[in-house]
């Protein structure tokens, strides 16, 4: 059972020997790190790889692995999986907070309706009516945005036709179009 104060005496006891055999990935990738914090951009092309052979190398002693290289660095299969774990564990991450913020959204996507109609502001109170519609409202919304979405990727980029059809599908159906899901969504919902 895990539990958290020998965990954390466990982390303790693998400092000092993740520093004696990975040290010299340890600290290209602390140094990587200092400057991808500080300048940004391009320098996180230097940091995430050389944190990820930082990483091989201390799994590598953690789990009694191959031998790691001079000063922990290497890359091998064992780096490869890491990478693959990181890129999946980022997608899933990404999945769920995107998912997480368009639920909430869609839970208080009727907070302009419940203010137009009861005169004053009203956002939690469009929470409590979408209690169990959350997800309805999303697709709702969704199919109404289909054609907004169509028009923004429909011609090249910088063709004059082309802002003039997503200005025309955006003020002239989709605003209408979600105004009336709304005054329904909020009618039927409170």
């Amino acid at each position: 059972m895990f539990e958290i104060g020998p965990a954390l005496a466990a982390a303790a006891r693998f400092w000092p020997a993740a520093w004696k055999v990975s040290w010299a990935s340890l600290a290209l990738s602390m140094a990587t790190l200092v400057l991808a914090l500080r300048f940004g951009g391009p320098a996180w092309i230097a940091a995430i790889p050389a944190a990820l052979v930082a990483r091989g190398g201390l799994m590598r002693i953690a789990f009694d692995l191959q031998p790691t290289g001079p000063g922990g660095l290497q890359v091998g299969r064992p780096e490869a999986r890491l990478a693959a774990v990181w890129i999946l564990v980022l997608a899933i991450t990404a999945l769920a907070v995107g998912a997480g913020i368009a639920w909430a959204w869609a839970r208080t996507s009727l907070a302009e309706a419940a203010s137009m109609s009861r005169g004053r502001i009203e956002v939690l109170n469009s929470w409590k009516a979408t209690s169990g519609l959350g997800w309805r409202l999303l697709l709702a919304h969704l199919v109404l945005a289909a054609p907004l979405v169509a028009a923004m990727f429909a011609g090249p980029a910088g063709a004059w036709a082309f802002p003039l059809a997503e200005g025309a599908v955006f003020g002239g159906l989709w605003l209408p179009m979600t105004t009336g899901l709304m005054a329904y969504a909020w009618r039927t919902a409170a």
